[in-house]
């Protein structure tokens, strides 16, 4: 309290009340009642304002409790979608044995839950023998992929 009650002198407030923000035993902060002209603060003053004191912590700690109960809520969420996205993955996987469609199914769940694009390459023999690519792939990047077969290929 005396760093902020110096503060306030050097900002020419000339008598001030500063008061605790307590809820419990917590210190949540400090608020502060000025005068620019010196004022002596009775008992019932003090008494008030200390009234106010109380229920502005009340109400801090209530807005606090709040925002942590919504991120609290926010990260349940986030988490129970993460589980959601694993089953769809899970389930997806399980409907066929065939190469081809699965790689599909993995980029159409890819798409657009994680990125606006996604390809999917499968290497036999040093060479991309099977990929999948959402949105369809343009002209550049087939050029890329015969890029990457090509140095796929070179490597192996």
């Amino acid at each position: 309290l005396r760093c902020v009650y110096q503060s306030l002198t050097k900002e020419g407030v000339a008598s001030a009340a500063l008061l605790p923000l307590i809820d419990g035993h917590r210190r949540l902060g400090v608020i502060a009642f000025t005068c620019q002209r010196e004022h002596r603060f009775e008992d019932d003053e003090r008494e008030y304002l200390a009234s106010i004191a109380a229920y502005i912590a009340t109400g801090l700690a209530r807005a606090e409790a709040q925002q942590e109960l919504h991120s609290a809520l926010s990260m349940a969420n986030w988490r129970g979608e993460k589980v959601e996205f694993l089953n769809e993955i899970s389930d997806r996987l399980d409907t066929s044995l065939d190469l081809s469609v699965t790689l599909n199914s993995i980029a159409e769940i890819a798409v657009p839950r994680l990125t606006d694009r996604c390809a999917l390459f499968l290497v036999d023999n040093g060479f991309i023998s099977r990929h999948a690519c959402l949105p369809e792939p343009d002209e550049t990047e087939i050029q890329l992929l015969e890029g990457l077969q090509m140095a796929h290929a070179t490597q192996s």
